[in-house]
């Protein structure tokens, strides 16, 4: 499964019900950085960065895939087209709905609900622990 997300931390609840469906199999994260190769270079190693600090925390099984192109058509058809691990190639693709809200900071939201509904749950969160 391909997920194009623009802003990870918006996107928590989605990528985390695909890494839960995808069962297994390939999940990668996918994201167009908009610009020029020269303009946006710089940016790129920063994003990844980034991007894999974010999969650590959340514990999510997937790959990172960045991409820079002159729009977001682009850059998805190039996710489309190059993203996978030899043979093995994603065979859905998964699109975030983009609107022009503020992108909301959902994934403390749900660590913070998750801590107040049950004491094993708030223990697990505070260690960082992906099970119990």
């Amino acid at each position: 499964m391909l997920f194009l997300a623009s802003n990870p931390r918006a996107s928590y609840p989605m990528m985390d019900f695909i890494n839960d469906m995808k069962k297994g199999g390939l999940y990668i994260l996918g994201h167009v950085i908009i610009g020029s190769f020269e303009e946006a270079n710089a940016d790129l190693h920063e994003q990844f960065r980034t991007w894999l600090d974010f999969i650590d925390c959340t514990k999510l099984k997937a790959f990172v895939e960045l991409t820079i192109a002159e729009s977001v058509q682009m850059g998805a058809r190039s996710l489309m087209m190059n993203s996978g691990l030899g043979g093995m190639k994603p065979n859905t693709i998964m699109l975030g709905f983009y609107d022009d809200s503020i992108p909301k900071d959902t994934h403390n939201a749900v660590k913070t609900a998750l801590r107040r509904t049950n004491p094993l749950i708030r223990h697990c969160i505070d260690r960082n622990s992906g099970s119990c």
